[in-house]
Protein backbone atom coordinates (compact mmCIF):
# COMPACT_ATOMS: atom_id res chain seq x y z
CA UNK A 1 0.00 0.00 0.00
CA UNK A 2 1.65 3.21 -0.92
CA UNK A 3 2.10 5.57 1.43
CA UNK A 4 -0.45 8.10 0.85
CA UNK A 5 -3.14 5.10 1.02
CA UNK A 6 -2.25 5.47 4.58
CA UNK A 7 -1.89 8.78 5.58
CA UNK A 8 -5.49 8.88 4.22
CA UNK A 9 -6.69 6.36 6.26
CA UNK A 10 -5.01 7.62 9.41
CA UNK A 11 -6.51 11.24 9.02
CA UNK A 12 -10.00 9.79 8.18
CA UNK A 13 -9.48 7.53 11.44
CA UNK A 14 -8.14 9.94 13.67
CA UNK A 15 -11.43 12.84 11.95
CA UNK A 16 -13.84 10.23 13.45
CA UNK A 17 -12.57 9.26 16.69
CA UNK A 18 -11.80 12.95 16.96
CA UNK A 19 -14.94 14.15 16.02
CA UNK A 20 -17.33 11.36 17.78
CA UNK A 21 -15.89 11.82 21.15
CA UNK A 22 -15.94 16.06 21.15
CA UNK A 23 -19.24 16.11 20.12
CA UNK A 24 -20.31 13.93 23.31
CA UNK A 25 -18.24 15.50 25.35
CA UNK A 26 -19.22 19.01 24.45
CA UNK A 27 -22.44 17.92 24.80
CA UNK A 28 -21.69 17.34 28.80
CA UNK A 29 -20.13 20.78 28.66
CA UNK A 30 -22.94 22.81 27.35
CA UNK A 31 -25.56 20.94 29.84
CA UNK A 32 -23.31 21.62 32.81
CA UNK A 33 -24.01 24.89 34.78
CA UNK A 34 -20.71 24.22 36.75
CA UNK A 35 -18.03 24.31 34.02
CA UNK A 36 -15.25 23.25 36.25
CA UNK A 37 -16.88 19.88 37.16
CA UNK A 38 -17.99 19.82 33.14
CA UNK A 39 -14.31 19.76 32.52
CA UNK A 40 -13.56 17.46 35.68
CA UNK A 41 -16.17 15.42 34.40
CA UNK A 42 -15.32 15.54 30.68
CA UNK A 43 -11.62 14.17 31.94
CA UNK A 44 -12.64 11.56 34.09
CA UNK A 45 -14.34 10.25 30.84
CA UNK A 46 -11.52 10.77 28.42
CA UNK A 47 -9.34 8.74 30.86
CA UNK A 48 -11.13 6.29 31.10
CA UNK A 49 -11.10 5.90 27.18
CA UNK A 50 -7.83 5.98 26.99
CA UNK A 51 -7.49 3.35 29.72
CA UNK A 52 -9.17 1.25 27.39
CA UNK A 53 -6.93 1.61 24.56
CA UNK A 54 -3.88 4.13 25.05
CA UNK A 55 -2.68 2.61 28.83
CA UNK A 56 -1.12 -0.39 28.43
CA UNK A 57 2.93 -0.44 28.49
CA UNK A 58 3.19 -1.53 24.76
CA UNK A 59 0.47 1.78 24.10
CA UNK A 60 2.79 3.77 26.16
CA UNK A 61 5.69 2.75 24.12
CA UNK A 62 3.71 3.82 20.61
CA UNK A 63 2.50 7.12 22.17
CA UNK A 64 6.43 7.89 23.30
CA UNK A 65 7.34 6.56 19.29
CA UNK A 66 5.07 8.79 17.75
CA UNK A 67 6.02 12.16 19.73
CA UNK A 68 10.08 11.68 19.65
CA UNK A 69 9.87 10.68 15.66
CA UNK A 70 8.11 13.71 14.99
CA UNK A 71 10.16 16.26 17.13
CA UNK A 72 13.05 14.57 14.98
CA UNK A 73 11.83 15.42 11.73
CA UNK A 74 9.88 12.19 11.69
CA UNK A 75 6.39 11.60 10.06
CA UNK A 76 3.46 9.16 10.51
CA UNK A 77 4.34 6.90 7.55
CA UNK A 78 7.96 6.21 10.03
CA UNK A 79 5.98 5.75 12.76
CA UNK A 80 3.60 2.83 10.64
CA UNK A 81 6.79 1.47 9.86
CA UNK A 82 8.47 1.36 13.43
CA UNK A 83 5.34 -0.36 14.96
CA UNK A 84 5.99 -4.08 14.29
CA UNK A 85 9.29 -4.00 15.57
CA UNK A 86 8.65 -2.06 18.15
CA UNK A 87 5.79 -4.89 19.45
CA UNK A 88 8.72 -7.23 18.77
CA UNK A 89 11.00 -5.90 20.88
CA UNK A 90 8.13 -5.28 23.19
CA UNK A 91 7.03 -8.74 23.37
CA UNK A 92 10.92 -9.67 24.11
CA UNK A 93 10.93 -7.88 26.80
CA UNK A 94 7.80 -9.34 28.43
CA UNK A 95 8.81 -12.57 28.15
CA UNK A 96 12.25 -11.80 29.69
CA UNK A 97 10.45 -10.73 32.52
CA UNK A 98 8.14 -13.46 32.70
CA UNK A 99 11.40 -15.66 33.31
CA UNK A 100 13.11 -13.58 35.45
CA UNK A 101 9.18 -12.88 37.83
CA UNK A 102 7.71 -16.09 37.98
CA UNK A 103 4.67 -16.28 40.25
CA UNK A 104 5.75 -12.69 41.42
CA UNK A 105 2.71 -10.59 42.30
CA UNK A 106 3.73 -6.63 40.85
CA UNK A 107 2.27 -3.79 42.98
CA UNK A 108 -0.55 -3.31 40.12
CA UNK A 109 -1.86 -6.45 40.85
CA UNK A 110 -1.95 -6.12 44.71
CA UNK A 111 -3.62 -3.23 44.18
CA UNK A 112 -5.99 -4.48 41.74
CA UNK A 113 -6.84 -7.84 43.92
CA UNK A 114 -6.67 -5.68 47.38
CA UNK A 115 -3.38 -7.66 48.50
CA UNK A 116 -1.02 -5.75 51.01
CA UNK A 117 2.22 -4.71 49.22
CA UNK A 118 4.55 -6.59 51.47
CA UNK A 119 3.40 -10.14 50.45
CA UNK A 120 5.98 -10.81 47.90
CA UNK A 121 4.62 -14.11 46.67
CA UNK A 122 1.41 -16.12 46.63
CA UNK A 123 0.89 -20.00 45.47
CA UNK A 124 -1.15 -19.06 42.30
CA UNK A 125 0.04 -17.97 38.68
CA UNK A 126 -1.11 -15.03 37.76
CA UNK A 127 -2.12 -14.68 33.66
CA UNK A 128 -2.89 -12.33 31.42
CA UNK A 129 -1.91 -8.47 31.18
CA UNK A 130 -3.36 -5.51 29.64
CA UNK A 131 -2.76 -5.88 26.42
CA UNK A 132 -2.47 -3.38 23.32
CA UNK A 133 -4.54 -3.81 19.95
CA UNK A 134 -1.13 -2.95 18.03
CA UNK A 135 -0.31 -7.06 19.29
CA UNK A 136 -2.70 -8.20 17.04
CA UNK A 137 -2.38 -6.04 13.87
CA UNK A 138 -0.25 -7.06 10.77
CA UNK A 139 -1.74 -4.87 7.89
CA UNK A 140 -0.03 -1.52 7.57
CA UNK A 141 -3.72 -0.52 6.93
CA UNK A 142 -4.70 -1.63 10.63
CA UNK A 143 -1.58 -0.47 12.10
CA UNK A 144 -2.50 3.28 10.92
CA UNK A 145 -6.35 2.91 11.43
CA UNK A 146 -5.72 2.24 14.92
CA UNK A 147 -2.92 4.70 14.92
CA UNK A 148 -5.31 7.31 14.16
CA UNK A 149 -7.93 6.67 16.94
CA UNK A 150 -5.69 6.46 19.30
CA UNK A 151 -3.85 9.83 18.54
CA UNK A 152 -7.07 11.22 18.96
CA UNK A 153 -7.59 10.35 22.22
CA UNK A 154 -4.13 11.32 23.08
CA UNK A 155 -4.67 15.31 21.69
CA UNK A 156 -8.25 15.34 22.65
CA UNK A 157 -7.35 14.28 26.59
CA UNK A 158 -4.52 16.64 26.08
CA UNK A 159 -7.22 19.86 24.87
CA UNK A 160 -9.07 19.09 27.65
CA UNK A 161 -6.46 19.14 30.81
CA UNK A 162 -5.80 22.61 29.10
CA UNK A 163 -9.73 23.53 29.36
CA UNK A 164 -9.83 21.99 33.26
CA UNK A 165 -6.78 24.13 34.04
CA UNK A 166 -8.06 27.15 32.61
CA UNK A 167 -11.77 26.80 34.68
CA UNK A 168 -9.94 27.08 37.46
CA UNK A 169 -8.73 23.08 37.99
CA UNK A 170 -5.88 21.80 39.15
CA UNK A 171 -2.50 22.69 37.42
CA UNK A 172 -1.06 18.97 37.71
CA UNK A 173 -2.96 16.38 37.05
CA UNK A 174 -2.75 12.87 38.01
CA UNK A 175 -3.63 10.92 35.23
CA UNK A 176 -3.71 7.61 37.04
CA UNK A 177 -6.89 8.75 39.45
CA UNK A 178 -8.24 10.21 36.51
CA UNK A 179 -11.17 7.61 35.74
CA UNK A 180 -11.34 8.07 39.64
CA UNK A 181 -13.53 11.52 39.08
CA UNK A 182 -15.82 9.54 36.65
CA UNK A 183 -18.69 8.03 38.76
CA UNK A 184 -19.16 5.18 36.22
CA UNK A 185 -16.61 1.63 37.00
CA UNK A 186 -15.27 -0.29 34.28
CA UNK A 187 -17.67 -3.10 35.97
CA UNK A 188 -20.79 -0.99 35.16
CA UNK A 189 -19.48 -0.78 31.45
CA UNK A 190 -18.72 -4.07 31.27
CA UNK A 191 -22.40 -4.80 32.76
CA UNK A 192 -24.36 -2.54 30.31
CA UNK A 193 -22.23 -4.00 27.36
CA UNK A 194 -23.29 -7.67 28.51
CA UNK A 195 -27.21 -5.99 28.87
CA UNK A 196 -27.65 -4.72 25.32
CA UNK A 197 -26.09 -7.49 23.43
CA UNK A 198 -28.09 -10.28 24.93
CA UNK A 199 -31.21 -7.47 24.88
CA UNK A 200 -32.10 -7.91 28.55
CA UNK A 201 -33.07 -4.20 28.42
CA UNK A 202 -34.83 -4.31 31.85
CA UNK A 203 -31.55 -4.68 33.78
CA UNK A 204 -29.73 -2.47 31.19
CA UNK A 205 -31.84 0.47 31.78
CA UNK A 206 -32.18 0.01 35.88
CA UNK A 207 -28.12 0.10 35.58
CA UNK A 208 -28.65 3.34 33.40
CA UNK A 209 -31.08 4.73 36.21
CA UNK A 210 -28.11 4.08 38.50
CA UNK A 211 -25.63 5.75 36.33
CA UNK A 212 -28.15 8.90 36.39
CA UNK A 213 -28.39 8.71 40.24
CA UNK A 214 -24.87 9.14 40.54
CA UNK A 215 -24.37 12.57 38.66
CA UNK A 216 -24.43 15.96 40.24
CA UNK A 217 -27.40 18.28 40.82
CA UNK A 218 -26.01 20.83 39.46
CA UNK A 219 -26.50 19.80 35.37
CA UNK A 220 -29.18 21.38 33.05
CA UNK A 221 -31.88 18.30 32.55
CA UNK A 222 -32.86 18.04 29.31
CA UNK A 223 -33.86 14.99 27.10
CA UNK A 224 -30.72 15.65 25.03
CA UNK A 225 -28.69 15.00 28.21
CA UNK A 226 -29.93 11.28 28.87
CA UNK A 227 -29.22 10.85 25.41
CA UNK A 228 -26.47 12.02 24.73
CA UNK A 229 -25.13 10.18 28.32
CA UNK A 230 -26.18 7.21 27.25
CA UNK A 231 -24.61 7.27 23.55
CA UNK A 232 -21.37 8.19 25.06
CA UNK A 233 -21.40 5.21 27.50
CA UNK A 234 -22.02 2.72 24.27
CA UNK A 235 -19.52 4.77 22.34
CA UNK A 236 -16.91 3.61 25.41
CA UNK A 237 -17.90 0.29 24.76
CA UNK A 238 -17.13 0.11 21.38
CA UNK A 239 -20.54 -0.39 20.32
CA UNK A 240 -21.99 0.89 16.65
CA UNK A 241 -24.53 3.85 18.19
CA UNK A 242 -25.97 6.61 16.77
CA UNK A 243 -28.09 9.53 17.71
CA UNK A 244 -30.57 11.55 15.93
CA UNK A 245 -30.55 9.69 13.01
CA UNK A 246 -32.90 10.96 9.92
CA UNK A 247 -35.71 9.29 8.35
CA UNK A 248 -38.59 10.42 5.78
CA UNK A 249 -40.32 10.99 8.48
CA UNK A 250 -38.99 12.31 11.06
CA UNK A 251 -35.53 11.66 13.74
CA UNK A 252 -35.04 9.09 15.66
CA UNK A 253 -32.97 9.77 19.30
CA UNK A 254 -30.86 6.71 19.42
CA UNK A 255 -30.23 3.18 17.27
CA UNK A 256 -27.83 0.59 18.83
CA UNK A 257 -26.85 -1.73 16.61
CA UNK A 258 -25.71 -5.24 17.53
CA UNK A 259 -24.71 -8.63 16.09
CA UNK A 260 -28.17 -9.90 16.35
CA UNK A 261 -30.49 -6.93 17.25
CA UNK A 262 -31.37 -3.27 16.33
CA UNK A 263 -32.77 -0.85 19.01
CA UNK A 264 -34.73 1.91 18.12
CA UNK A 265 -34.82 3.82 21.19
CA UNK A 266 -36.98 7.89 21.81
CA UNK A 267 -37.01 9.78 24.93
CA UNK A 268 -39.59 11.50 26.30
CA UNK A 269 -40.81 13.64 29.30
CA UNK A 270 -42.81 11.40 31.67
CA UNK A 271 -44.54 8.64 29.04
CA UNK A 272 -42.46 5.69 27.37
CA UNK A 273 -46.14 4.94 26.31
CA UNK A 274 -46.00 8.32 23.79
CA UNK A 275 -42.13 7.77 22.85
CA UNK A 276 -42.66 3.91 21.49
CA UNK A 277 -46.39 5.62 19.79
CA UNK A 278 -43.82 8.07 18.14
CA UNK A 279 -41.62 5.17 16.57
CA UNK A 280 -44.65 3.47 15.27
CA UNK A 281 -46.97 6.11 13.80
CA UNK A 282 -43.07 7.41 12.23
CA UNK A 283 -41.89 3.85 11.40
CA UNK A 284 -38.67 4.43 12.22
CA UNK A 285 -38.08 0.90 11.80
CA UNK A 286 -38.54 1.09 8.05
CA UNK A 287 -34.97 2.23 7.36
CA UNK A 288 -33.65 -1.27 8.81
CA UNK A 289 -35.60 -3.50 7.13
CA UNK A 290 -32.27 -4.42 4.66
CA UNK A 291 -30.49 -5.30 7.74
CA UNK A 292 -30.93 -9.18 8.56
CA UNK A 293 -31.40 -8.62 12.87
CA UNK A 294 -34.09 -8.44 15.03
CA UNK A 295 -35.67 -4.57 15.31
CA UNK A 296 -36.43 -3.93 19.00
CA UNK A 297 -38.26 -0.45 19.58
CA UNK A 298 -38.12 1.34 23.08
CA UNK A 299 -39.94 3.78 24.50
CA UNK A 300 -37.88 5.90 27.24
CA UNK A 301 -39.54 8.15 30.05
CA UNK A 302 -38.08 10.35 31.30
CA UNK A 303 -37.94 12.86 34.36
CA UNK A 304 -36.59 16.23 34.70
CA UNK A 305 -37.30 16.24 38.65
CA UNK A 306 -35.98 12.97 39.39
CA UNK A 307 -33.50 13.51 36.83
CA UNK A 308 -33.34 10.06 35.83
CA UNK A 309 -35.11 7.13 33.72
CA UNK A 310 -38.38 6.65 35.38
CA UNK A 311 -39.53 4.07 32.92
CA UNK A 312 -39.58 2.50 29.64
CA UNK A 313 -41.61 0.19 27.27
CA UNK A 314 -40.37 -1.89 24.31
CA UNK A 315 -41.60 -3.74 21.61
CA UNK A 316 -40.10 -6.29 19.45
CA UNK A 317 -40.73 -5.71 15.22
CA UNK A 318 -40.99 -9.18 13.14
Amino acid sequence: MKDEELIKIFDKSYKEQYDDLFESLDKIYINAVDKQYATKFQLGIINLVGGLMVNSELDKKIIDLFDHSLKLGGNIINVINAIPETVNFHNQEEELKTKDNKNEVTIVWKKLFGIPYKIERINAVIQGTISSNFEHLIKKSEIAEHLGKQRAIVDLREQIKVKFIENGGLTEIDENNGEEILPVKFQTLSNLKECITKNDLFEFFKILQGVFASLPYDMKITEGYFHSHIHFLLTLLDFEIHSEVETNKGRIDSVIETKNYIHIIEFKQNDSEIALEQILEKEYYQKYFSKNKILILVGVAVDKNQRNIIDWKMKSHA
